[in-house]
């Protein structure tokens, strides 16, 4: 079967629409961080590079702790083993997400204000001691 030129337009001009269509949710998430990593960018190749690795990250964990969640407001769950452990992956998220975000913050302020970043990092340093003692 040979093909004349207005089928093989026709038939590229199906495919681009079809990559244009599965490429949306990555469009999607990467407008959705945009803002954040605007915030957070510092110019250098190497940190935003970090960054963007942190970020993943944090996305990850949040779909994580929202998995755990979908899981943990199922009305069939009845098994308190389960939902012990639901309870224990949503708390393990959070800290996640949160020690993300910290490191996040870190580059920019390295590069900006060394100072700041030496409070940032005694805050954190002092929320872990103090979850670690209770």
């Amino acid at each position: 079967m040979t093909f004349n030129k207005e089928q093989f337009l026709s038939s590229i001009s199906e495919r681009m629409e079809q990559r244009k269509i599965a490429a949306l949710p990555q469009i999607r998430s990467a407008l959705a961080v945009a803002p954040i990593m605007e915030k957070l960018t510092t110019g250098n190749e190497q940190w935003d590079r970090y960054l963007t690795y942190l970020q993943g990250y944090i996305g990850q964990a949040e779909a994580a702790r929202v998995s755990a969640q979908k899981k943990l407001n199922d009305p069939g769950l009845w098994d308190t083993e389960k939902m012990t452990k639901l309870k224990c992956d949503i708390i393990v998220a959070d800290a996640m997400i949160e020690a993300f975000c910290a490191a996040m913050a870190l580059p920019t302020s390295l590069i900006n204000d060394a100072e700041n970043a030496r409070e940032i990092l005694a805050r954190f340093e002092n929320d872990s001691a103090g979850q670690t003692e209770s």
